[in-house]
């Protein structure tokens, strides 16, 4: 308080952040500030809202999973790494959250771009898909600072929405890299197969409705159960030999005597 307090109100109606400002508002804006150079403090003065607690300090995305990593990370992340693109360059930080512990984190943001600690755009995780990391991408989080580059090449890159990258040449490289980065990194591709193999296992696992479906199919039919159950063998029901007597060899005409008109 000795340096003094900036204070601003907002009232704000956003589509799917209707909740307590501490909750999805608060995750959303940690996100697009993952790296504040000054915590921010929020508080929830609209009417008809509770809670254990109404006030929440914003502390940048980052902050937040340092914090939390014992809890939500894979262990062996965060990994970085550098790269220069055009004499460009940039610092890549990689995180992979436990299953079903990126909800509080990110969205379907994949890959974050930020700009002296602001988010300036993100590209989805369906990204992951072109790397083979499938089954991670919905676990996998990739902050990319670009506080180093030009002013000409961040104008290259960035849309004034801050929202998404520029459909440019310069941006497509960087992209590139990302994807290089990705894999090369052989943490990201045991892990990969990791949770492949646990998807194989739960599914092979989970015949309960196959088997509900063949018990009703066989409390219907006592002669198909007397077959399955007694080892039967079915037989085919289409004849595909003809017999001996049937077989005729074809003796076609030049040109047709007849023809018969359908209809």
């Amino acid at each position: 308080m000795n340096f003094g307090t900036f204070i601003k109100l907002f009232d704000y109606a956003i589509p799917g952040y209707k909740s307590n400002i501490m909750f999805d508002l608060n995750y959303r804006m940690s996100m697009l500030l993952p790296d504040l150079a000054h915590p921010i403090r929020l508080r929830e003065c609209r009417r008809g809202y509770s809670g254990h607690t109404l006030e929440s300090t914003i502390s940048g995305l980052e902050t937040r999973l340092y914090d939390d990593r014992q809890n939500n990370i894979e262990e062996g992340f965060p990994s970085s790494s550098t790269f220069n693109i055009d004499g460009q360059s940039f610092r890549c930080s990689i995180y992979v959250f436990k299953k079903g512990r990126s909800e509080n984190y990110r969205e379907k943001d994949g890959v974050l771009f930020a700009v002296n600690g602001q988010t300036h755009a993100c590209i989805q995780d369906s990204f992951f898909n072109k790397v083979n990391l499938s089954y991670l991408a919905d676990s996998l989080l990739v902050l990319v600072d670009c506080s180093d580059m030009d002013i000409s090449h961040r104008e290259d890159m960035f849309m004034n929405s801050r929202d998404r990258l520029r459909n440019a040449k310069f941006s497509k490289d960087v992209e590139d890299r990302i994807k290089e980065v990705l894999k090369e990194q052989d943490g990201l591709r045991e892990l990969q197969n990791r949770r492949r193999l646990e998807a194989i296992q739960n599914k092979l696992s989970d015949d309960q409705p196959f088997q509900n479906v063949l018990e009703n199919i066989l409390s219907k039919s006592p002669v198909l159960s007397k077959i399955l159950l007694a080892g039967g063998k079915i037989s085919s029901p289409f004849n595909t030999m003809p017999s001996a007597g049937e077989q005729k060899t074809f003796k076609g005409k030049k040109r047709p005597t007849y023809f018969d008109i359908k209809g």
